[in-house]
């Protein structure tokens, strides 16, 4: 996905000032089910981290024995992800989702996880058809986006009906995308048919570092809407209908 260029100075700060970390713990099984799937498919697979961002789910795949390309469009969070290499083949791309598609390149497997949440609706229904252009045909996308129950959905300014733009806080100037499951069913197929669902849920306390920079109006918006991290996990194969 290709973000503005605020949107992209936006994202520089955040991971300058140590933001970006991911927890998968709440979806490792899932990632564990995606695992088995790649390497069912081909038996010495590579996969594409999209928007790899410091580097956790890049070092679970190398330290599985699984070649990994790493594609990261930020310089600061690059930074990060090439420090954070352990052991195992993997290469560093700075290209973006449409960049990547656009050169041809395809994988065995493409995770997408937290990636295609940022931009207008147009720019995720864009990062998505890139995507098809990026799988091998019979290989699967793991994708891990907010649902339209996610506590963010109602903070900052409405730009769309499930599109909200922070105004303050670590991610100010964001746009972000939340999804219903008939919307991603729609945005989805024809070019990949859904093969595991799961809504992935789980509270956030009042204390998390993510309130550090809100407002008290903001926090207090979100924490009426009930503090519960929304996302969808999907597993989800390339089609010969492409």
């Amino acid at each position: 996905m290709t973000l503005t260029n605020q949107v992209s100075s936006e994202w520089h700060s955040f991971y300058s000032i140590g933001g970006g970390r991911l927890s998968y713990s709440s979806f490792a099984n899932d990632l564990a089910t995606f695992q088995n799937m790649i390497v069912r498919y081909q038996c010495d697979p590579v996969i594409l981290d999209l928007g790899a961002g410091s580097g956790e789910l890049t070092n679970l795949f190398l330290g599985k024995g699984i070649r990994v390309v790493a594609a990261e469009p930020d310089r600061v969070a690059r930074d990060v992800l090439i420090c954070s290499l352990r052991n195992g083949i993997c290469c560093i791309d700075p290209r973006d989702t449409e960049a990547l598609a656009r050169d041809g390149e395809m994988y065995d497997g493409v995770l997408a996880v937290r990636s295609l949440n940022h931009g207008s609706v147009e720019d995720v229904k864009a990062a998505l058809l890139s995507l098809s252009r990026l799988v091998n045909r019979g290989g699967y996308l793991f994708l891990y986006v907010a649902t339209d129950n996610d506590f963010r959905l109602v903070q900052g300014k409405r730009v769309d009906k499930l599109v909200y733009e922070p105004l303050d806080g670590p991610e100010k100037g964001i746009q972000h995308v939340f999804f219903s499951f008939a919307q991603l069913i729609d945005l989805l197929e024809p070019q990949f048919a859904v093969v595991h669902h799961r809504i992935d849920e789980k509270c956030v306390p009042t204390e998390s570092a993510y309130f550090e920079g809100y407002s008290q109006q903001a926090r207090d918006d979100m924490i009426d809407r009930g503090l519960v991290s929304s996302h969808h996990v999907f597993i989800a194969k390339r089609t010969d209908k492409c």
